[in-house]
């Protein structure tokens, strides 16, 4: 079970080292669950105490009405694992970061000289209604665009395609249906990734942007991030990259081979097969 922080819950085993009565097991068990319960009431009122502080801390920063809602303060919260200072520390950069980058607007922007060539999709849904975006990086020429002085503008725009608009689509969707939901799905296919397109002095700032962004600016909002279609050779990248990876972000993120049995089966754990390309494995007609 989860609490309204999304933190685990208790679930106390009854365990029993010395041979007990029926009667006494069950009264056992039934002071075990009481205790359970009451432990897990007093950790939600605290976790819900640490919001109501890390609310009034930020409360004159929050400058939009979707950024006053309770399901886009506490992941900040769950990031900083409950300490309500560095939360609204992480907090208030976030927000003078949107505003300086002018985030609000990213949605309207139009990036003619990525969007032939460096594919990206809001595909459709998950199993469970997130959306799903998904983005051909292995296709993607970074070391073009870092030659040309455009390496910042290309992780402007993956902000853009793999973070801002899917979050906008589950906030508004989790609106419309009171679900409150805010979390996507990130498939990232590498397939065709090499490194006369991926290597070059600056290419890194391209990797590092993405984790360095999703944990600064959208922590916890993807609920599963999959790397398919993934050569032997992006394994280096990972390992250039983990430091700056959360827990969370590492435990739901999955690297997965260059054959489709290597990645068809989780793909098909979230997505149903006929909201899928072709090229993936599904049934739907539409190509990216």
């Amino acid at each position: 079970d989860r609490d309204v922080t999304g933190v685990q819950t208790c679930a106390l085993p009854i365990c029993c080292h010395e041979a007990r009565s029926p009667s006494t097991t069950r009264e056992s068990s039934r002071l075990s669950v009481r205790c359970c319960i009451a432990l897990n009431l007093a950790r939600q009122i605290q976790r819900f105490i640490f919001y109501l502080q890390l609310r009034k801390l930020v409360q004159k920063d929050l400058y939009a009405e979707y950024l006053r809602r309770d399901e886009y303060l506490i992941p900040f919260l769950r990031t900083r694992k409950l300490d309500v200072n560095k939360a609204a520390d992480l907090l208030r950069t976030n927000l003078k970061w949107r505003k300086e980058e002018r985030i609000d607007n990213l949605p309207s922007e139009s990036f003619p000289q990525f969007e032939s060539t460096y594919k990206t999709d809001l595909l459709t849904h998950t199993r469970d209604g997130r959306p799903v975006a998904l983005f051909t990086f292995g296709s993607w020429d970074v070391r073009k665009a870092a030659l040309s002085g455009q390496i910042k503008l290309l992780v402007r725009y993956l902000v853009k395609t793999v973070f801002e608009m899917p979050q906008l689509k589950a906030r508004e969707e989790g609106l419309a249906d009171g679900s409150n939901a805010t979390q996507f799905v990130v498939i990232a296919d590498l397939g065709g990734f090499n490194l006369r397109q991926q290597l070059c002095v600056r290419c890194p700032e391209f990797a590092l942007g993405y984790i360095q962004n999703y944990e600064a600016h959208y922590p916890q909002s993807a609920a599963s991030t999959m790397a398919i279609n993934s050569p032997q050779i992006f394994n280096p990248i990972i390992q250039l990259t983990r430091p700056f990876m959360s827990e969370h972000f590492f435990t739901n993120f999955h690297l997965l081979g260059p054959h489709i049995t290597d990645w068809k089966p989780k793909l098909d754990d979230f997505i149903e097969e006929k909201e899928l390309p072709k090229r993936y494995g599904g049934t739907h007609p539409r190509n990216l």
